[in-house]
């Protein structure tokens, strides 16, 4: 086994290196999560009906723990993809 010996300038200066390398790349940062009903309505810009009618419906993924329910930013924007939330549920005349 080879062992290596720097000094602690060598050292500090490899981890500062190695750190603005990655803070280079895009990081992002996780998203807080949607806290009830009326955070994912106002989140969504939609009435809270609605939010209600989509997380009842399974459209969007949530967490509940009791009474509180829980969504995650990220999933719920990746669920809506291609659904129009702001479409009428109304049914065509059939005649």
């Amino acid at each position: 086994m080879n062992m290596v010996l720097i000094s602690i300038e060598e050292l500090t200066n490899l981890i500062r290196t190695t750190v603005a390398e990655q803070m280079g790349k895009e990081i992002k940062a996780p998203r807080p999560k949607i806290k009830g009903i009326h955070g994912l309505a106002e989140a969504l810009n939609c009435s809270v009906a609605k939010a209600q009618q989509l997380k009842n419906s399974g459209t969007i993924r949530y967490f509940q723990d009791g009474k509180l329910v829980l969504f995650d930013y990220d999933q719920v924007i990746e669920d809506l993809k291609g659904v129009n939330i702001n479409k009428r549920g109304r049914k065509a005349n059939a005649r």
